[in-house]
């Protein structure tokens, strides 16, 4: 029953990455128009960037990682703001309450980008995309809904387009979306009005590539998230394929962000001969 509980949430996460992925793809050719050459533009980060590339607690690759120890990971450079957890006792749901997304502006937003998608799927064919997974699975009760909801809105993530979380790049919900967040539930949106009933096995983020910014800060970014949402939410941590996440697991994901930008510079470079 184990085993079939796995395959589940497993092909529900290639539903839910297929959507994500089709976003990715209107992203590619936005950052195709933006710069041939790639590069960052180094105002809007805080120096010191590069701390993110600091080694992870020793004691074996394939040992699972604690939510407390990828917290102590990424000690540099992060996004606006820290997550205020602590904040959560002087707020009202009221006021941590998102705008509602009604089901008018997302068959709109649907019925756009599917037209976009298929405009440019001749352009973007030979497009490098990716994207980047980490799940959070109850560990004993599921996630109840107006706990997961404070949390999210306590870690900068904003309810909208597809039905679903994102991480903008500014945590006041302005700016390009950094990185994504659905329910591992088939299909894998939320409804807030359902919120109160609303409990789930799990929930899953996706940072897709390339992304509007810095792709390794945004990814430590996501990992500090899940990392403090999961210590919160008694939740462990999994990877792509609800397994343990481990050492080896971020680290092999690190190394995929880094190939990734190393082909897409070659692609860029090709484009620009």
């Amino acid at each position: 029953m184990e085993i079939g509980l796995r395959e589940i949430l497993i092909i529900v996460g290639a539903f839910v990455i297929a959507v994500i992925l089709l976003d990715g793809f209107r992203r590619a050719r936005e950052s195709k128009r933006n710069s041939l050459s790639l590069k960052i533009d180094s105002g809007y980060f805080p120096e010191g960037g590069d701390d993110f590339s600091g080694e992870l607690p020793s004691g074996g690759n394939a040992r699972r990682i604690d939510h407390d120890e990828v917290l102590g990971l990424s000690a540099g450079a992060d996004y606006e703001s820290e997550l205020d957890f602590e904040a959560l006792s002087s707020r009202t749901t009221e006021e941590m309450q998102p705008e509602m997304f009604s089901a008018d502006q997302a068959a709109s937003l649907e019925s756009e980008r599917e037209q976009d998608v298929e405009s440019n799927a001749t352009a973007d064919s030979e497009s490098v995309t990716d994207v980047i997974v980490i799940n959070l699975l109850a560990s004993n009760e599921p996630i109840q809904g107006q706990r997961l909801l404070k949390y999210l809105v306590a870690a900068g993530l904003r309810f909208g387009d597809m039905q679903i979380f994102h991480r903008h790049e500014q945590a006041s919900g302005q700016g390009p979306i950094i990185f994504s967040m659905a329910n591992l539930v088939k299909p894998g949106i939320f409804e807030l009005e359902k919120l109160e009933q609303f409990s789930t096995p799990g929930i899953s983020f996706f940072l897709s590539l390339p992304g509007p910014r810095n792709n390794m800060i945004s990814f430590e970014t996501m990992l500090k998230t899940c990392a403090k949402l999961a210590r919160e939410l008694d939740c462990e941590l999994k990877d792509e394929n609800q397994s343990a996440l481990t050492q080896q697991t971020i680290e092999h994901y690190r190394y995929r962000i880094s190939e990734f930008e190393r082909r897409q510079e070659s692609q860029a470079e090709a484009l620009v001969d």
